[in-house]
């Protein structure tokens, strides 16, 4: 008797709908899709040298572009815990492809990439390129190359590309040698806000 009703049990299980799966699943499957791109590994697992990419990391001016515990500029994606965020292989091809994978708009109303690259004509004639901030029905916001922020009404647009797969960061692959593609891996990993 035990074994007949475990049977159906599993077999009402089987026929649930994804509607129907309950908190703990949910807590489940949102613990294994977090874990995916997150990292936790030893620096004996790191494929180079941290304090070797920290060097090189200042020598590029990196920090012009990404925030680190409070400084740095703001054009591209604060990297205080980028290394607890985000895996190994992640972060060596933000730095050979950095339009490939880009990270996520946090406020859940602004949807898609805050970093996405859109080229912008006015039916005043101004060209603006640069990175989406946001954008909703009437407007989009774009940061541009110089760093100034443009709201922009979408009825003043005459033309909008969305460069998808591009960045304003520049690719590394040919210009960083592989050890120091992997020094700066090195790095980016040791990141983790101070924890």
């Amino acid at each position: 008797m035990r074994q007949r009703s475990s049977i159906l049990s599993d077999q009402r299980a089987a026929k649930r709908g994804l509607w129907q799966i309950t908190g703990d699943d949910v807590r489940d499957i949102a613990a294994y899709v977090w874990s995916l791109g997150r990292s936790d590994v030893s620096v004996a697992e790191l494929p180079g040298d941290p304090d070797e990419g920290a060097a090189l990391y200042a020598s590029m001016d990196c920090s012009s572009c990404h925030i680190i515990d409070g400084a740095g500029g703001t054009m591209g994606p604060v990297l205080t815990n980028i290394g607890r965020l985000r895996g190994i292989d992640h972060l060596r091809e933000a730095l050979l492809d950095p339009g490939a994978t880009l990270p996520e708009n946090p406020v859940a109303s602004a949807a898609g990439s805050i970093y996405l690259l859109v080229s912008v004509q006015t039916r005043d004639g101004r060209r603006i390129t640069g990175t989406r901030v946001n954008e909703d029905t009437f407007t989009i916001q774009v940061r541009d190359e110089e760093d100034m922020f443009h709201s922009i009404r979408k009825d003043d647009i005459v033309s909008l590309q969305k460069r998808f797969g591009e960045s304003l960061m520049p690719s590394y692959a040919d210009t960083v040698n592989e050890g120091g593609i992997n020094a700066l891996v090195a790095y980016l990993a040791t990141l983790r806000g101070g924890s």
